[in-house]
């Protein structure tokens, strides 16, 4: 009987451990293990995929576009290169998203000036869309740049505004999320390249020469944190009381967004921009309710 009791004993306390081997084995299970589930698991993705077609529907090779945030526009990723198809997708974070395209020989989509729609990424599924790029008049004059913005001995940085102009025709792009940029439909000759980001200064490269028809590669904009300018000043707009205004810095001459010089006022209706650049600038402000432009 004693080795009875023993047996029924050890018996006991091995159905007692494979019932906790089985319960830290389904634990793991539901803590997705060391791959991601629960709150340390991988965001959500879905994939865009692009074709870009010009105006007869034929497939636009070596088109440049590139994926904004739809809330913060910050450049999303390196920038993507469409195939002899046109074809080009990528993996992104669910949510909105803003597209610009561009091409040498080609008017860029959305125009300068202009936000892009919003496309919605959804959690693991395919979104397609379908850009027509328009033959520029002036592509056989033509030629493009492609360079990087960066610190003196840095890495590159996103989102700067990238302009080049010969006399008073600019040519702008923003660089991707390595700081690399290229500058389609830029008239030949002599030109010169500045960027414009909030809280730096940089060193325009004058004298870059475009040939028609070729690319002009390897100019890097050097670009220095610590921009103290700041503009401060009062909205008033008598028709809406209490509205909140967003104002924005914008290049004098192309009328595009400085990237990282936006505000709202305040309860006085005042307003106040830090880090801006050293040069001459617009601004502009509109209600964030409709839109409207104020002035």
């Amino acid at each position: 009987m004693a080795r009875k009791g023993r047996s029924d004993r050890r018996t006991g306390l091995l159905v007692r451990f494979l019932a906790l081997l089985f319960s830290a084995i389904l634990v793991q299970a539901c803590d997705g293990g060391g791959g991601g589930g629960g709150g340390g698991g991988v965001a959500p993705t879905g994939t865009l995929e692009i074709t870009v077609l010009d105006d007869v529907a034929a497939p636009v090779v070596d088109a440049r576009i590139l994926i904004l945030d739809g809330t913060t526009e910050n450049p999303v990723g390196s920038v993507l290169i469409t195939d002899v198809n046109g074809d080009a997708s990528a993996a992104l974070p669910t949510g909105s998203v803003l597209v610009k395209v561009s091409a040498q020989g080609f008017s860029p989509s959305p125009p300068a000036s202009a936000t892009p729609l919003p496309v919605l990424i959804n959690s693991n599924q395919v979104t397609p869309i379908t850009v027509t790029l328009y033959p520029d008049p002036n592509a056989g004059t033509t030629g493009w740049i492609s360079g990087s913005v960066a610190p003196a001995g840095g890495t590159g940085i996103a989102g700067a505004l990238v302009t080049a102009n010969i006399g008073m025709t600019f040519v702008t792009t923003l660089t991707d999320a390595d700081g690399n940029f290229t500058l389609f439909n830029v008239p030949a000759g002599m030109v010169d390249v500045s960027a414009l980001l909030g809280g730096y200064n940089n060193l325009p490269v004058n004298g870059v020469v475009v040939v028609a028809g070729t690319e002009t590669t390897g100019v890097t904009v050097t670009a220095t944190a610590g921009a103290i300018g700041s503009v401060t000043g009062q909205v008033s707009f008598l028709a809406i009381a209490n509205g909140i205004v967003d104002i924005t810095i914008t290049h004098p001459d192309t009328g595009e967004v400085v990237p990282g010089l936006r505000t709202f006022n305040d309860g006085t209706n005042t307003y106040l921009l830090g880090g801006v650049p050293n040069g001459t600038f617009d601004i502009i402000a509109s209600l964030v309710n409709d839109g409207y432009v104020l002035d």
